[in-house]
């Protein structure tokens, strides 16, 4: 009966049958089954290897040694050549690691190593069908919308002491139900993965592999870039786009090999604090006049602290300033942008604009430590330069604290009691409130009503039935003031910590005016970065943030919403925008030893040493 048995299942393969023979159907279950688990257990445990190698490091820099290949002599002035996928340069040429990290960076607010997606949604997949040399490999995939710029980013700096000569750049993606948007520019259309080089010089370049919407087998791009003799990179910020088109792609693989000396290196960050590029060239040229000065009164004592708000409008909006005059009672201080036509009669304009502007401000009533700056631009390259403006009129400021606050937005009724009370509040506790940034929640109206004079007011104008307010850019971008936490606000009585943060928090604050305060970089011209670069610098700096829970702004109904820069910029401004990002994340972590510069000056100078 047994032998019977056995018989009966030896249906495999003829190099199986004789291992059929004798054994009974229980024990060739048992057998595939344990086999089949095996198997199992080492697919997970190359998955969980897999997700490891990508995550593992959650401090930015902590694992940048992919680049081990033997450091290699190279004369730059040779040409290049790529042969079978490889660069070749006589018989010394060797290929180093790939530079890109697998990791998703989840939001925090000072990383920089993995891909950062800044508004829409990327999801990593683990595909086991994809590459030669693994079994398992982390997938990027996104659905695009033929209204939006889909798009995820890897900034890659480059060790000042290394030479790359050249770069391998390629990407491996797939899009099987793709399609192109037929209303949109086929100029403007994007299924790409672009390599955005920048020099220390200030220039850059890019290298572009662009992919056929609508392929079922995966498209493998490759292209190699010589790097000019003369130049030094600075870094690399690679972006996988898809824009104009709908549907899904996936991003199977993407590499930057670089070919150069000490080439094991080329990713390590400097921790050796440098000169801020705090301060731009953007307005230089422009003319900058004092338009009101209005004397302080006495200022205020330890139990009354005193408040300045601080602003900047542009001067077709110039109303804003009478508008806030009316809620606010206590100094001013604003920088007025009036903008150049780059003519040759732009002195005869100016004339008429500086008379335009102080009939405007003649109707205005200044409280006592008002100080009112007008910059003009003396050409149409003078853009709107908010962070130039914020700093200006926050540097003219003497209280001791500012209220840092866009045009437009009205402070509520009792604005200044409502703080003082929460100053009060920690004062007697002994805190120090030099690192403290108060936080001020922002709403905004969307009908034609009278504006809340209490809390209780604005409470039932945004939670009834047919709001008549909402929490600013709640519609737009929720992320802006989602940390602020207005469900807690509504019921605080109060204040409270900001608990979770992300890289997308640009809240209104009231911080204490110190000589090490940090100000506004001008780097970010406008946009959300100029704002939420603030907030990271003060997070970087040490500050806590506390939400005042009994004063608030709000805007009216015609207030414009600011767009985010995917929707204000092409996509090489933008990303030009966002390598300015990476860049000044690089330096918080250096002047504020942060992820990898967190170490004392002895063991980095140790470092440093040895690096040499």
């Amino acid at each position: 009966m047994r032998r019977g048995r056995a018989n009966w299942i030896c249906f495999l393969p003829e190099c199986m049958i004789i291992a059929c023979h004798g054994i009974s159907i229980k024990s060739f279950v048992w057998i595939f089954f344990l086999f089949a688990l095996i198997s199992f257990v080492v697919t997970y445990v190359h998955v969980m290897i897999v997700l490891e190698m990508s995550g593992n490091d959650l401090q930015f820099g902590v694992n940048y040694d992919y680049l081990d290949v033997p450091s290699i002599n190279l004369d730059r002035s040779k040409d290049w050549s790529l042969k079978n996928g490889k660069f070749r340069l006589g018989d010394d040429a060797r290929e180093g690691k790939n530079m890109i990290a697998t990791k998703i960076i989840e939001s925090p607010l000072t990383e920089i190593h993995g891909w950062w997606m800044p508004n829409v949604k990327w999801t990593a997949e683990i595909n086991c069908k994809t590459g030669l040399s693994h079994i398992c490999r982390k997938v990027l995939s996104a659905k695009c919308e033929e209204d939006a710029v889909h798009s995820i980013y890897q900034f890659l700096p480059i060790n000042p002491d290394v030479s790359v000569a050249a770069l391998l750049f390629s990407a491996t993606s797939s899009s099987p139900e793709l399609r192109i948007d037929q209303d949109y520019d086929k100029e403007s259309i994007l299924y790409s993965a672009i390599a955005y080089l920048k020099y220390t010089d200030g220039t850059t370049d890019h290298i572009r592999l662009d992919f056929s919407a609508g392929s079922y087998s995966e498209e493998r791009m490759i292209e190699e870039k010589i790097i000019p003799t003369e130049k030094l990179l600075h870094s690399i910020t690679v972006v996988l786009v898809c824009k104009g088109f709908h549907g899904f792609v996936k991003f199977h693989e993407t590499t930057v090999t670089p070919i150069g000396n000490a080439v094991r290196d080329a990713t390590t960050l400097s921790c050796i604090k440098g000169e801020r590029s705090h301060y731009s060239n953007h307005t230089k040229g422009s003319k900058l006049e004092k338009l009101i000065s209005v004397k302080p009164s006495a200022k205020g004592t330890l139990f009354e602290p005193t408040v300045s708000l601080v602003t900047q409008v542009n001067m077709d909006h110039i109303e804003h300033l009478h508008s806030m005059l009316s809620y606010w009672k206590q100094p001013i201080s604003a920088s007025i942008f009036i903008p150049g036509d780059g003519s040759p009669k732009e002195g005869q304009k100016e004339d008429w604009k500086r008379l335009y502007i102080q009939k405007k401000l003649s109707r205005m009533k200044f409280p006592p430590g008002s100080n009112i700056f007008a910059v003009y631009a003396q050409s149409l390259q003078q853009e709107y330069h908010q962070n130039f403006l914020r700093n200006l009129a926050f540097s003219s400021s003497s209280d001791d604290y500012v209220l840092l606050l866009d045009a437009g937005f009205l402070p509520s009724p009792g604005f200044l009691k409502g703080f003082q009370e929460t100053v009060f509040h920690y004062e007697d506790t002994g805190k120090d409130l030099s690192k403290v940034a108060f936080v001020v929640p922002v709403f905004q109206m969307v009908k034609e009503l009278p504006l809340p004079n209490s809390k209780d007011e604005l409470r039932a104008l945004v939670t009834g039935e047919d709001p008549g307010a909402i929490s600013f850019k709640r519609l737009t971008d929720p992320d802006a003031h989602r940390s602020t936490d207005y469900r807690h606000w509504f019921r605080a009585k109060g204040p409270y910590p900001v608990e979770v943060f992300n890289d997308k928090y640009e809240p209104y604050v009231v911080i204490k005016k110190t000589a090490t305060t940090p100000q506004f970089d001008e780097r970010f011209h406008d946009g959300p970065l100029a704002r939420i670069s603030h907030i990271m610098e003060l997070l970087a700096a040490g500050y806590e943030f506390i939400v005042l829970p009994n004063a608030w702004a709000i805007t009216e109904p015609s207030f414009p919403t600011a767009s985010s820069e995917s929707q204000a910029y092409g996509f090489f401004t933008q990303t030009d925008v966002y390598v300015r990002r990476f860049e000044f994340i690089s330096e918080l972590m250096q002047n504020y030893k942060l992820g990898p510069c967190e170490q004392t000056e002895d063991t980095m100078e140790d470092s440093i040493d040895d690096a040499r």
